[in-house]
């Protein structure tokens, strides 16, 4: 699954006046495991051949950054973001990547919207963005199968000259790839004519990570009412045994039966609801404004 991503667009630090103040790049923030987090970045224009540090800070803007963010624990109280972990080195153009691991004390999400900054090899702020979530595309496809990817073809939209209405559909996942939601969308096909089409989740680089083909949620319905299964009641003690063994066993069928009427009138009721919530036939269908949910899950440690 695609992992959620934090990303900051870093420029110049507010008021900073210096050698590097066409300072640009992304830095990305990812969750390696509850309190780790991964630090990738990519910068241009710092100073030439520097070293600086580069950290998540305590505010939400890069007007007054704060200090540094971490929490400590009852084992460390150290400063994670002063160690030589979390520091660069430019080569002649200013240019730096990289990656490294820290535990702030911090998960992932509690880090939305801090600043980021780059520091210089003195210590002065040359560089700042604030982290925000990546979000990535999710979309129906004209093909009707899973099982081959060239017949999956493109998003599904009509008129086709008109601009995709499927570029602005996203998900954004958290720190372990899980994500739900629901979202609408007027791709020009109706609720019917969408039935049967391959529904696909993407990723970073709009890579095709996951796919499945939509189906009603009548023919679910339809299907689990089929299954099911009652269990016949208890059988009743012969006439020949006791009076008391026959009153038992008419007692026990009378407390089957009833439990069976309940659940059988709970299947009715959910039946009706179903059918006054839910589209039944093809007209009713037809009338629906198109509109998707979704949950997509990742693998948590």
């Amino acid at each position: 699954a695609q992992k959620g991503i934090l990303s900051a667009d870093i420029t110049s630090y507010p008021g900073y006046t210096g050698d590097a103040n066409a300072i640009s790049g992304t830095v990305n923030v990812t969750q390696k495991n509850f309190s780790v987090l991964t630090v990738t970045y990519d910068l241009y224009d710092t100073l030439p051949n520097d070293s600086g540090g580069l950290h998540i800070h305590e505010n939400r803007t890069c007007d007054d950054a704060g200090d540094h963010y971490y929490r400590p624990n009852g084992k460390n109280s150290t400063d994670p973001w002063s160690s030589d972990v979390a520091t660069y080195s430019s080569d002649e153009n200013g240019h730096t990547s990289g990656s490294f691991d820290i535990a702030s004390g911090y998960p992932y999400l509690a880090n939305f919207e801090h600043a980021f900054v780059i520091h210089d090899g003195n210590g002065t702020r040359i560089g700042c963005g604030l982290l925000t979530p990546l979000a990535f595309g999710i979309h129906v496809h004209t093909g009707t199968t899973c099982d081959d990817a060239d017949l999956v073809y493109n998003s599904y939209w009509t008129p086709e000259d008109d601009p995709d209405p499927w570029d602005n559909i996203t998900y954004i996942p958290d720190g372990y790839g899980n994500a739900t939601g629901w979202f609408t969308i007027d791709s020009g096909y109706s609720c019917t004519e969408n039935e049967g089409h391959a529904f696909l989740v993407h990723g970073q680089e709009n890579e095709r990570l996951g796919c499945g083909l939509l189906k009603s949620e009548l023919e679910d319905l339809n299907a689990n009412t089929k299954a099911l299964n009652v269990s016949p009641p208890p059988s009743v003690s012969p006439l020949e045994e006791e009076d008391d063994d026959n009153d038992a066993g008419l007692n026990g069928l009378m407390i089957a039966l009833t439990m069976i009427g309940s659940f059988i009138g709970l299947v009715v009721l959910a039946g009706l609801w179903y059918t006054k919530n839910y589209p039944t036939n093809k007209e009713e269908c037809e009338n629906l404004e198109t509109k998707r949910s979704y949950s997509t899950f990742g693998n948590q440690p």
